[in-house]
């Protein structure tokens, strides 16, 4: 998700259902909402009057398309249900029609061609501040089932997409109809994972809700299912009985891809495992690359660690780094002006002219530029400053890798050569050549920024020729070349 310079040899970087109908509300235009509004809506809301019921939002698409995906999990006649929609986002007010969903089976009984879509009525959804919201509804199905609740958020998608880039709505394409929904949540400082299961069992629709601790790519959770009430205005908490349900396990395999796997306490559920792709992120937050492997926190913690820990750096020298990591984070993200504020915030206290920059720049012999990662701090500036226009010209950019190659490298401690026959490691071509974009990234968009928008396309081409590659030593500096 994050491309960064390579430090110390390394680089730092250190729905579910959606059914048919959901599919085609993806391809619709919608009206423009600010990425305020898509940042802070996705989450879990409720009415404290009214535990054991609620909604659940997820903004998806980009800025100018976005579309409110909305699940209303509640209770009819005494059992579990859920109604879900999607329309265009609005800034203000958003009207979705919500469909009931009838005749699924219980995974692995379950048959998407028995699956029948009702409509049930109208859902309307207003903004009223940053963890507040209105709701109102009339049902075609139920005349008598209208009303209106004022909701408090209950989760919000963790900040930052490296945080929560694991948020989605998560489907089996064979069996469309029935899927699950995740979020990525901090729980005082601590990364858990959200889990609501939206499913059938002997006709009727049922859910289940838990949450519990994630590492970035694996997370047990403990569901619970509620039951016993009608839905509003009839809705009783008093009636409501919320029992443990069992525990699903969640085990992402890239970024579009989890295996989910779920033991049930008692009857009627079986247990059983399932393999499920994603079918939606969350507006304003990309994954597009691992998540464990990409968490900037995370690796400059595991970066400093060998050294004594964050401490042993002085302090301009971790302003630097972070500084630039996370700014560059908040380009990737399309938060230009954030990382803009936070450059400008640096070179205040660092000014561009101070020899501060080189100071200890090669502390413990850590390669992070010198001075101090000033240059990438700088193609950042030009990256958030620049004007672009649409360009017809491109700008072609390729990588070309050789698969093997015979080395000649000095030796310590009297720089004696060797030479060895090497081949290419194979990281460098994993998941499409993912290390080659993350460490290209931010000089295509500083080639982008100086030619006023022209794009960059950016190809790796793999020969297999072997390279022959040699080195020369003058003045104590050493220089490798093919």
């Amino acid at each position: 998700m994050n491309s960064k310079p390579a430090m110390n040899g390394k680089l730092l970087r250190l729905s579910f259902f959606l059914f048919t109908a959901l599919s085609f509300w993806l391809m619709t235009t919608a009206t423009q909402a600010s990425n305020a509004v898509q940042n802070r809506l996705s989450g879990l809301w409720y009415d404290p009057a009214l535990n054991g019921q609620g909604f659940q939002f997820q903004v998806f698409g980009e800025a100018d398309k976005a579309q409110l995906f909305a699940i209303w999990y509640t209770h009819k006649q005494g059992r579990p249900v859920w109604f879900y929609g999607a329309a265009p986002l609005s800034d203000q007010t958003t009207e979705i029609d919500l469909l009931e969903v009838m005749d699924g089976q219980f995974p692995p009984d379950f048959d998407a061609d028995a699956i029948r879509q009702l409509p049930w009525g109208t859902l309307t959804v207003s903004r009223s501040g940053p963890d507040s919201a209105e709701v109102s509804w009339t049902s075609d199905s139920d005349p008598a089932t209208r009303g209106s609740l004022s909701l408090t958020r209950l989760t919000a998608v963790a900040e930052g997409a490296q945080r929560a880039c694991m948020s989605g709505s998560w489907f089996n394409a064979n069996q469309s109809g029935h899927g699950w929904l995740s979020e990525v949540i901090d729980n005082n400082g601590q990364r858990e994972l959200t889990v609501t299961w939206y499913a059938h069992l002997e006709g009727r629709p049922t859910w289940m809700v838990g949450q519990g601790p994630f590492d970035g790519r694996v997370a047990e959770v403990s569901l619970v299912q509620s039951s016993g009430s009608d839905t509003p205005p009839r809705y009783n908490s008093e009636e409501v009985d919320t029992l443990p349900w069992g525990t699903v396990r969640v085990e992402f395999a890239n970024n579009d891809e989890a295996l989910i796997s779920w033991q049930p306490n008692e009857g009627p559920y079986t247990e059983g495992i399932l393999v499920t792709e994603r079918l939606t992120g969350i507006a304003g937050i990309p994954c597009r690359l691992d998540q464990t492997e990409n968490d900037t926190a995370a690796q400059l913690a595991a970066f400093y660690q060998p050294f004594g820990g964050r401490d042993a750096f002085p302090d301009h020298y971790t302003r630097s780094i972070e500084t630039f990591l996370t700014a560059q984070d908040e380009v990737e993200n399309g938060q230009n002006e954030a990382a803009k504020a936070r450059l400008e915030s640096l070179f205040l206290q660092q000014p561009l002219n101070d020899d501060i920059w080189f100071r200890q720049s090669d502390l413990y012999e850590l390669n992070v530029g010198s001075p101090i990662a000033y240059y990438g701090l700088r193609m950042l500036e030009t990256i958030v400053n620049a004007e672009l226009q649409q360009r017809p010209e491109r700008l072609n950019f390729t990588a070309l890798v050789a698969s093997c190659a015979q080395v000649t490298r000095p030796t310590l401690p009297n720089y004696a050569p060797e030479t060895l026959d090497l081949q290419v490691h194979p990281d460098i071509l994993a998941d499409n050549a993912r290390v080659l974009h993350q460490s290209t990234d931010l000089f295509r968009r500083w080639l982008t920024a100086i030619t006023g928008g022209m794009e960059v396309n950016f190809s790796v081409v793999e020969t297999t020729s072997c390279a022959t590659v040699n080195f020369s030593r003058e003045r104590g500096v050493i220089v490798s070349y093919p």
